[in-house]
């Protein structure tokens, strides 16, 4: 067989399942009679032959309508429809109530029903690169990393050259005594807001107590 010549004791077990999958695809299309099924046997039971009838007629009054353009044949095919849709809902409603039952008594049926109307998605699929099956889980993990660190743009530093000031560099600052001073008294307290007042009263009393030292 083709998937004992590809050393499956050499390969990792994803690897292994792939092949075998592949391998046994092929033979059942291959081998297996197969026998196309209608659509027709696929009817939703509440799809019953009176609702039928309905989608029929309401099929029928919409291309009337359509082609006629006239407002008395739209006025038939929005009530044909309106009737149509109350049928049904009305015969999903009976089917839905025979498929749950006495939720009182057994709910069972309730959990199966939600049961078979869920849509996730079971297990995770293959992840495809550049047209390639990723197989291996360092594979995956690698091609992962990538597509996120690709979002996300890294700036390179750029060291720009100034070159040599024609300046004189600035003299160091000094903070005197008197500086502070003249600076505390000349705070308007009345100009401030009520949470910065008490910050400006406090400072005027260490100044007073400052010019007394």
């Amino acid at each position: 067989m083709q998937f004992f010549e590809s050393y499956p004791n050499t390969n990792p077990v994803e690897v292994n399942w792939q092949k075998f999958k592949q391998v046994l695809l092929s033979a059942v299309e291959k081998n297996v009679p197969s026998r196309y099924a209608g659509t027709h046997k696929s009817r939703p039971p509440w799809l019953n032959a009176s609702v039928r009838k309905l989608i029929c007629k309401r099929d029928r009054l919409a291309k009337n309508a359509k082609k006629s353009r006239s407002a008395i044949d739209r006025d038939r095919y929005h009530k044909a429809r309106n009737v149509e849709t109350k049928a049904m809902e009305a015969q999903y409603n009976i089917h839905l109530g025979t498929i749950v039952g006495n939720v009182e008594s057994d709910h069972h049926g309730l959990y199966r029903f939600i049961k078979s109307r869920r849509t996730d998605a079971v297990g995770i699929t293959s992840v495809k690169s550049d047209g390639k099956m990723l197989l291996t889980d360092l594979d995956k993990a690698k091609r992962l990393s990538d597509y996120f660190d690709s979002l996300f743009t890294v700036e390179k530093p750029v060291t720009v050259s100034l070159g040599a000031s024609s300046h004189h560099d600035m003299a160091d600052i000094l903070v005197t005594n008197p500086s502070v001073l003249k600076l505390l008294s000349s705070l308007d307290t009345k100009k401030i807001s009520w949470s910065r007042q008490y910050l400006a009263a406090y400072r005027k009393e260490r100044l007073v107590i400052l010019r007394l030292d």
